[in-house]
């Protein structure tokens, strides 16, 4: 299986109840596709990440411990697939104090081991 390279932060996803990008691969699929750190996953193909995160927090809220995992789980098998087969995302990103919808499809493929990760800490 290939990915894309984003990095995703569980802990973050179960506190916002959001897909934050919170890092890139500096060479990956999703840096060169225009996926930046920051974005707000909205969809992944057919799969729509705020009734995902609404359906796993009420079972976080109903004391059922998987709800956080499953999500991050959830989305980190959205994104994962064959090499060469593409994902589209839809995020949204704050341009110019305006929140946009944008959507990307992106190839999946291996990442170089020696790929550099791109945080908030760390600009491209």
């Amino acid at each position: 299986m290939c990915g894309i390279g984003i990095g995703l932060d569980p802990q973050l996803i179960a506190q916002s109840e959001a897909a934050v990008i919170v890092s890139l691969a500096d060479d990956g699929p999703a840096c060169k596709g225009g996926l930046n750190v920051g974005d707000v996953i909205q969809r992944i193909d057919d799969l729509d990440v705020d009734d995902l995160m609404r359906k796993f927090h009420q079972m976080k809220m109903n004391n059922n411990v998987m709800g956080n995992t499953s999500a991050a789980s959830t989305l980190a098998s959205a994104l994962l697939g064959p090499e060469g087969t593409t994902v589209q995302i839809t995020v949204t990103r704050t341009i110019d104090r305006k929140i946009t919808k944008l959507t990307f499809v992106v190839p999946r493929g291996f990442l170089n081991k020696t790929s550099q990760w791109i945080s908030p800490n760390k600009s491209r």
